[in-house]
């Protein structure tokens, strides 16, 4: 039992060290879900998701080569 409560553990904090990421990318695929269920096209969707990830990583790279 002590196994698998040390792997949540490690899971929650990768999301924590960086919460600017994780709930970013959260809302990013909320975005894209409520537009797929809208009727927007698959591809514009992917596309969506695409440029908004690597915005999100990109955003989070140079927040974190500010801070230190």
């Amino acid at each position: 039992m002590s196994i698998l409560v040390e792997v949540i553990k490690t899971f929650a904090s990768m999301f924590m060290a960086d919460a600017f990421l994780a709930v970013g990318t959260l809302a990013l695929v909320g975005i894209v879900a409520g537009l797929v269920h809208a009727g927007l096209s698959p591809a514009w969707c992917g596309l969506i998701l695409l440029m908004g990830s690597l915005f999100l990583v990109v955003a989070a790279v140079r927040r974190k080569a500010r801070k230190g």
